[in-house]
């Protein structure tokens, strides 16, 4: 598959699903340790403790179905922060 970017300039970029995803992990190490992603730690601890809960014996679970849940989790986890008015309360409950 062959991601097309347009830029503003009407540049096109074309990325590998490869290339596309050493972008988006290299951006995501970066954040990691610039502290900008603190919250990930948290939030998948609950999204693992919800797939638990959901699955008592996570023995039919496989590592593809599990990345899979994590990737759309993080997708429409965007996806909301993007189409509404969010605000992050940064204290604990």
């Amino acid at each position: 598959m062959i991601f097309k970017i347009e830029s503003s300039e009407n540049e096109t970029v074309s990325l590998t699903e490869e290339q596309l995803f050493t972008q988006i992990l290299a951006q995501a190490f970066k954040d990691k340790e610039n502290n900008i992603s603190t919250n990930v730690d948290n939030y998948v601890s609950t999204i693992n403790s919800i797939i638990t809960k959901l699955n008592q014996s996570n023995l039919d679970v496989t590592f593809k179905q599990i990345y899979t849940i994590y990737f759309l989790s993080g997708y429409y986890y965007k996806v909301f922060l993007n189409k509404n008015n969010v605000k992050i309360n940064q204290k604990e409950k």
